[in-house]
């Protein structure tokens, strides 16, 4: 239960340690219910929301997920680390947001499946483990068009083991769910791949159908040893295009609000929801 989670001060709650890190791929700010989309398509996300520190006006570094990912993690301008081509890697000398915390004594894991968080990018530094086996790009060997359950499935995995592992140890766990990216697929159809619904909806369809897993992800969280102690980020790499802006289609092109625009939202459990 998404409500459970605590949110108010109390001397009877543990000082937050631990912080679980959800990326959403290419979600514009404007199709979750938190920020006005109607009828909402994210129920699991607005309930995290309701819990959370929303802020109004976030944007990312860049319009596509290398450069603002590597952004995020280093706190530097894609101009800084000149991340500007599909070959690009960020290089070792850059200190991560993972190193800082594997640094201060944490235990951090990672879940993707997009192919920029292959080792070879750069992305993993600092992170003692790393679950790339669903990062590879279309048509590669491993491969998958549908990767939602399946992050969601090892992150909550990764939480059931180190609950079992009796450790004190504090840990940061970043998860990447790639699926409202395009191809998009349409999960209201019997055949998600075969759909007559326009872009847009198809989109609109992957969103929920993240949401969803994503909140198995927040469930699985909720009902952990970890819950009262550990904070959630949320946020989006990039959003996406969809002819609003002559000659721009999709994401990685331009540099309006449809492509930077991202939701982003805090839970932290002594801190009471509010909206900056």
């Amino acid at each position: 239960d998404l409500h459970s989670f605590p949110t108010r001060r109390s001397s009877d709650l543990p000082r937050p340690k631990n912080l679980l890190i959800v990326c959403v791929d290419t979600l514009r700010a404007d199709e979750l219910g938190t920020y006005g989309s109607a009828p909402s398509r994210t129920p699991a996300l607005d309930a995290l929301a309701r819990a959370s520190v929303v802020f109004e006006r976030a944007h990312s570094a860049a319009s596509w997920t290398l450069p603002s990912v590597a952004s995020t993690f280093t706190s530097y301008y894609p101009s800084t680390t000149r991340l500007w081509t599909f070959e690009s890697r960020l290089a070792d000398s850059f200190t991560t947001l993972a190193e800082r915390f594997q640094a201060a004594g944490f235990v951090t894991h990672g879940v993707a499946s997009h192919v920029f968080f292959d080792g070879k990018y750069g992305l993993q530094q600092g992170f003692d483990s790393f679950d790339d086996a669903l990062c590879h790009r279309k048509g590669e060997p491993g491969w998958q068009p549908i990767t939602s359950p399946l992050v969601s499935a090892k992150a909550a995995r990764w939480l059931d083991e180190r609950a079992a592992s009796g450790s004190d140890e504090p840990w940061l766990l970043f998860t990447h769910f790639f699926d409202p990216h395009v191809d998009y697929l349409d999960h209201q159809a019997a055949n998600p791949a075969q759909s007559a619904r326009s872009e847009r909806e198809r989109y609109q369809s992957e969103i929920g159908f993240t949401d969803q897993h994503v909140g198995t992800l927040l469930d699985a969280l909720a009902r952990s040893p970890f819950a009262a102690d550990t904070v959630v980020l949320f946020f989006s790499d990039h959003g996406e295009s969809f002819g609003e802006h002559r000659g721009i289609a999709k994401h990685s092109y331009g540099l309006y609000e449809e492509e930077l625009r991202v939701p982003l939202f805090l839970r932290v459990p002594l801190v009471a929801p509010r909206r900056v």
